[in-house]
């Protein structure tokens, strides 16, 4: 585990007694769990106690759910900064870089050095994420949320167990198995749509019957250079295996048009024996809605390969830095000594357990040195989900700053499906990091330059995937289509890409 043993009172905290609190305002979005429990985050338990450690005040702004990005840009635009800003700073337009030389967050090397004690071991000791933390000019911009557990895949594959029980048919691992498996759910279980799912997790979720073609979905690695999964050759063998699912009946007919709701409607209904899901907010979902059916049973399917014994490696799993959820200090703040004492607390052994799993005795307990989550979360008296009662004494059920301990992953996942699938999925996660992007950033030009080719390639690219699918446009086509991306300017991006992945190379 790589948190620092340094407590909050190792290093010049302030003294309660004489001091007035200091007052800081911080930006961040509450997150869906949260949101349906507490309007703020200073009345999540763990944060008020955090606070009380610094004998700070923060008066916290959220934006209105859905309305992140807009209300963030609200703030760039007017300079109506917080103190603390905890986004995703690598969706600044220009990158953390251009934040920086735009005057919004300010660079953290020397406070970190001289006021962020368990921080700064985790940069020692941490090879990636100090690369990753950094601009490309070797500047820290944020504190960070990472990870330090090996669940890092959230979802997948998964299908009705007792179909598969029922019909004597094993677990798909290859193409072919896949093709027999939804031909028995459609012919013997009378099936309507055997494999469900929304455009999205066809065309854009990692490990969704692309691995055993070799690419990926969007952009990815091979032996260290930029590619285009769309535009590969091999894409075009993805898109005829779907089709062939759609005309065969084995994809669900609907998939284009399908939300959410609609899936969910699918799966419960007994249309469909298989789909891409999450852990949690899918497989969860659906053993608890059927509970009192005690057929109903849901296993995860590895992700799928050409031939048997293969390794998937375009598997779903993000860098160890998330990204998301890291905190910037901005030139407005007055204290930034402080904040950054603050802050750092949450990367010490004390900082990473209280923001995981609460306050001891409250919300978890020590047993055998092991923080377990009372009643309180796993059976909340007030009838709230094991996530709901998270977010209201934990900042550990989405990614925040600090370390995000797997611990909480072991009991989150509840139900020996739910543990079965983690598992699974955790033994093929790190074959992702051959083919993984890493979190690069293009100048404030490039980027421009990236977003608006993007957005026209990205619309025609999925129109043209759905009409393949669907049989509307021939295979024939597919040198047309590639063509055609070539005339809106997407090897311009690889290009940018390359170069932007060229300077983190050599930070």
């Amino acid at each position: 585990q790589e948190v620092s043993g340094k407590t909050a009172n190792d290093d010049g905290q302030k003294d309660k007694e004489d001091d007035k609190p200091i007052k800081l305002t911080y930006w961040a979005a509450l997150d869906n769990n949260a949101a349906t429990v507490v309007s703020n985050l200073g009345e999540v338990e763990m944060v008020k106690k955090w606070l009380k450690e610094f004998n700070i005040d923060i008066t916290f702004m959220h934006p209105p759910a859905g309305q992140e990005k807009e209300q963030f840009n609200l703030a760039i635009v007017s300079r109506e900064l917080p103190d603390l800003f905890e986004y995703n700073w690598l969706g600044y337009p220009g990158g953390p870089e251009k934040a920086i030389s735009d005057n919004i967050i300010i660079k953290l090397n020397e406070l970190v050095n001289q006021n962020a004690p368990n921080f700064k071991t985790v940069l020692e000791t941490n090879e990636l994420i100090n690369k990753q933390v950094r601009t490309d000019e070797g500047d820290l911009y944020v504190f960070p949320a990472y990870s330090g557990s090996k669940y890092h895949i959230s979802g997948g594959l998964v299908l009705r167990k007792d179909w598969l029980d029922e019909l004597h048919l094993s677990v798909p691992e290859t193409i072919d198995d896949w093709t027999e498996v939804l031909t028995s759910f459609k012919e013997e279980k009378g099936s309507s749509a055997p494999l469900t799912g929304t455009v999205a997790d066809i065309l854009s979720n990692e490990g969704i019957f692309n691995d055993p073609f070799h690419i990926g979905k969007g952009f990815y690695l091979e032996n260290g250079k930029m590619m285009y999964g769309p535009m590969q050759p091999e894409y075009r063998q993805f898109l005829e295996l779907m089709c062939e699912w759609y005309q065969d009946g084995l994809l669900d007919p609907d998939f284009a048009a399908n939300d959410g709701n609609a899936v969910d409607s699918r799966v419960i209904e007994g249309q469909s024996g298989a789909l891409m899901t999450h852990i949690g907010g899918g497989m969860g979902k659906y053993m608890n809605t059927m509970k009192d059916d005690s057929s109903f049973d849901l296993v995860a399917a590895q992700f799928p390969v050409q031939k048997k014994g293969e390794q998937p490696k375009f598997v779903p799993r993000p860098w160890e830095y998330r990204g998301g959820g890291s905190v910037a200090i901005t030139p407005h703040n007055k204290y930034p000594e402080e904040s950054a004492k603050l802050i750092d607390y949450l990367y010490s052994e004390e900082g990473a357990l209280l923001k995981n799993f609460g306050v001891e005795g409250v919300s978890y307990n020590m047993e055998n040195g092991y923080p377990k989550y009372t009643d309180l979360i796993m059976n909340n008296p007030d009838g709230l989900s094991v996530t709901q009662a998270l977010g209201k004494y934990t900042r550990g059920s989405t990614p925040t700053p600090g370390y995000i301990d797997g611990r909480y992953h072991e009991q989150y996942f509840q139900l020996p499906q739910q543990k079965d699938a983690a598992n699974l999925w955790a033994k093929v996660a790190d074959n992702a990091l051959d083919v993984l992007v890493p979190p690069i950033t293009n100048s404030a030009k490039e980027a421009e330059e990236v977003s608006t080719i993007m957005a026209t390639v990205s619309s025609y690219q999925q129109e043209m995937a759905v009409k393949f699918i669907m049989g509307q446009e021939s295979p024939d086509h597919f040198d047309q289509y590639v063509k055609e991306m070539e005339k809106m300017n997407i090897n311009r991006v690889i290009e940018l890409k390359q170069k932007a992945l060229d300077r983190y190379n050599s930070r």
